[in-house]
């Protein structure tokens, strides 16, 4: 069993949304002085590698921490599709679809990790995964959207989203076991996350 990190790393160098609180980490307690070393961690809950829980965009929405477990640990089908003159088209999803052999947690490779000229979903994309029996769309993007539409009506359709995942170019299949558990944070829009792709 091959085990790979498709997380981003945190550090005041992580690269954050417009408008989001700066990643930082403060050291409150430092050995050999203190008994221990201990940290402070402050940043915003959609930083690096993350998931957005309906709450993120529905008011009175589901929050992450009653979100259930099978959207975040389960058999995962990636798809290499690259945005079109800034968009990510249906018909190229509708393709990817034909791929699925059950899985509901759908990994989308565009290449485009960068905040600058994030790519847009026609629109019919979250009704195609929705009747596809998609729960979790995860994607290299940082935002599935740099707009409220997308957001809306995946998280809408109970399908949870994963952003900023990295390194999927490494993954030698399309198919892999994925463990991506955002932190249980109650009542939260969203949490940061570990994910990691188990492949045989």
């Amino acid at each position: 069993m091959n085990i790979y990190d498709l997380t981003r790393p945190l550090s005041e160098h992580t690269e954050i949304y417009a408008g989001d609180p700066p990643f930082a980490v403060s050291r409150l307690m430092s050995m050999p002085r203190d008994m221990c070393n201990l940290s402070r961690l402050d940043m915003g809950l959609h930083t690096g590698t993350h998931a957005d829980a309906p709450l993120h965009f529905i008011e009175n929405g589901v929050a992450v921490d009653a979100l259930p477990a099978e959207h975040f640990a389960g058999r995962a089908y990636m798809a290499h599709i690259a945005a079109e003159r800034g968009i990510i088209k249906t018909e190229a999803i509708q393709k990817a679809m034909d791929g699925l052999a059950g899985e509901r947690i759908f990994v989308l490779y565009t290449g485009h990790e960068g905040f600058d000229g994030i790519p847009v979903f026609e629109e019919e994309i979250g009704a195609l995964l929705a009747s596809n029996g998609i729960i979790t769309l995860a994607s290299d993007l940082p935002s599935v959207e740099p707009a409220e539409r997308m957001h809306r009506d995946l998280l809408g359709r109970g399908i949870i989203i994963i952003e900023a995942l990295t390194d999927l170019a490494a993954l030698p299949a399309h198919r892999f076991f994925l463990s991506a558990a955002p932190l249980k944070i109650r009542g939260g829009d969203g949490a940061p996350l570990r994910a990691l792709a188990f492949i045989e």
